[in-house]
This record gives structure tokens, C-alpha cells and sequence, in this order.
């Protein structure tokens, strides 16, 4: 059973450089960011709950790369707490009669989750610490953060694609054809951009990244060598007791430089048909992804082709 403490008076931005201090020592950290400076009004329904969530070191792990769904909620049985980590994509082939050849320079397991030794839950300068220890360690704990900015990140990257010109343009027109044969009909081809034998901050960049993009779903993950930096604006899916939320998103357009630009923008995004047909189309997947586990006539659309800052 976890105790729980509280702080507080402590910034947002200071406990971002605290947490990313300490990850350079550290095997394990989960990073979670909402960046929420904006009033709950400028948001969709359910964005937010804290400005941020960490896991803080490795109390036990799980790692599997076949029959992982059910190692993940044997696991989960038996601890009934916090975990932390990713689903990778190849965990697909467990599901499906599917497999892979493409080049993969990672390795990374199909499933790994952390139980973390400290989980860090943070919103409006308040800061809660959920661990296994006493008071006076956790106090040592908050006395032991770094609150001092990361170094920039200096160092330049030559990113090469893994696919030339040719190769990518083939293989477009090969997508297209399955599309108008009606094998396929929808597809999200993607290509690796990569660098190899160059040493940087994964820390500092982040830290860069995040400024830059203050994402809702912004995050920083270490597993031993293996680092995810994500800034993204969209939730996959939230469960919360018996109920899935999944918020997808399809159709951007830039900011205006004023708020009549902003205007003219958002209007111009909210009736561009092929926005709202890519919409339309995702939101058709997500409802049949969600229906072949949910109870019949449960699976319900709240918000279709909302235009959200």
C-alpha cells in the first residue's frame, strides 16, 4: 500500500527540469505532460486531469513478447498498481496472422511496463508523492531534486529516409491501387528518418520540444537504453472504470498571426471536405475497433468534427 504526501509551491516548468535531471541517473522514468495553461472551457471534454504524472524509478517490471495480454493482466493482478510503458507495434502479430520485415535497429519488446518506486502526481502548483517509504524519505526525496534548466541541445543531426525518392513514390502508387481495387481504404504509410553514431541530450531535446510544441499529450520515456519523446495533440484511449474515451484526430491547419485570422482559419478547417471525410473515416474505424469489445449499442460519437485550439 502506497502512502501519499503532499507539497507545495512548486512550478510546473522547475519540476519538468527536476524530473529530467534526474533521468540521466535513473533506468526507468515515465514523463507525462498536458501542458494545460489554458482554461478548462478552451479544451474537449475530459482532456485533462493533472499538468503532470511520473513514474520515478523501478519497483518491479514486466516485459514480454509472446502471450503478453495476458502476462500484462496476470502482472497487474497480482500488484494493483501504477504501471508504466508502451505497447509496441509488433504486438500485433500476437493478435493477428500478421508479420514484419522491415529494418529494425531497436529491438524493442512487444510489451514493457514498469510499477514505479515514486509516482508523481502534479496539478496546480501541488505536488503528491505516492511511495512505498515514510514521510522523512520522501522528504529527502523532494530535497534531493534539481530544479536548474538543462543544458541546450547543440549538437546538429543529419537525418537520411529510409526510403529514396523512387522507392517512396512506388510504393504510394502501389497503396493507391489497392485503395481503387477496393482491398484497402484507408492506410497511414510511414517512412523512418534516422541517424546513426551521433550523441545527444535525450533530456535536453525534450525539454526543446515540449517549449516548442506544448502539446496535451507530451511525453518522456527511459527504459534502460531506449528512450520515446512524443509531443502529441491526441489521446488514443483513456478507460476509466467501465467506460473507453478515444479522441482521434484528422484535418490541422496553422495558427493565425491574430485572432480574425485565427477566425477565418478555424472556419476555413471546419467545412474543408476532405477534412471532415478523413474525420468522418476515422471516427467509422475507432467505432468499429471500440464495438467488437463493448457492450451492444454502448459505443456513442459526443463531438464529430469539432475544431479545438
Amino acid at each position: 500500500m502506497r502512502n501519499s504526501f503532499i507539497y507545495y509551491g512548486i512550478g510546473q516548468s522547475s519540476l519538468l527540469n527536476a524530473l529530467l535531471n534526474m533521468s540521466k541517473d535513473l533506468d526507468y522514468i515515465s514523463i507525462l505532460m498536458s501542458n494545460s495553461n489554458k482554461k478548462e472551457t478552451d479544451l474537449p471534454k475530459d482532456y485533462i486531469n493533472y499538468n503532470i504524472i511520473a513514474g520515478i524509478g523501478k519497483y518491479s517490471s514486466i516485459i514480454s513478447n509472446k502471450n503478453s495480454f495476458e502476462k500484462l493482466h496476470d502482472f497487474h493482478s497480482l500488484h494493483k498498481d501504477w504501471l508504466f510503458g508502451y505497447l509496441s507495434y509488433d504486438i500485433k502479430n500476437e493478435l493477428e496472422d500478421l508479420t514484419s520485415n522491415n529494418i529494425d535497429n531497436f529491438n524493442a519488446d512487444n510489451l514493457l511496463f514498469f510499477i514505479p518506486t515514486y509516482v508523481l502526481l502534479f496539478k496546480n502548483n501541488n505536488l503528491e508523492i505516492q511511495t512505498f517509504s515514510t514521510k522523512a524519505d520522501c522528504d529527502k526525496f523532494v530535497d534531493s531534486l534539481d530544479f536548474s534548466e538543462l543544458p541546450s541541445c547543440t549538437h546538429s543531426v543529419d537525418l537520411k529516409a529510409r526510403d529514396g525518392r523512387q522507392s517512396y513514390l512506388e510504393k504510394v502508387k502501389r497503396i493507391k491501387s489497392h485503395i481503387k481495387s477496393g482491398d484497402i481504404y484507408e492506410m497511414n504509410y510511414c517512412q523512418e528518418f534516422f541517424s546513426t553514431n551521433v550523441k545527444i541530450s535525450a533530456e535536453s531535446v525534450f525539454l526543446e520540444l515540449n517549449k516548442k510544441m506544448q502539446t496535451p499529450f507530451a511525453s518522456f520515456l527511459k527504459l534502460k537504453d531506449k528512450y520515446i519523446l512524443s509531443a502529441s495533440p491526441e489521446r488514443f484511449l483513456r478507460k476509466k472504470a467501465d467506460k473507453i474515451l478515444t479522441q482521434p484526430i484528422k484535418g490541422t491547419i496553422k495558427r493565425g498571426d491574430n485572432i480574425l485570422e485565427d477566425k477565418k482559419l478555424k472556419n476555413e478547417l471546419k467545412v474543408s471536405q476532405k477534412d471532415i471525410a478523413e474525420n468522418v473515416m476515422i471516427v467509422d474505424l475507432v467505432r468499429n475497433d471500440l464495438s467488437i469489445t463493448s457492450k451492444k449499442d454502448t459505443v456513442t460519437v459526443n463531438d464529430l468534427c469539432k475544431v479545438y485550439s
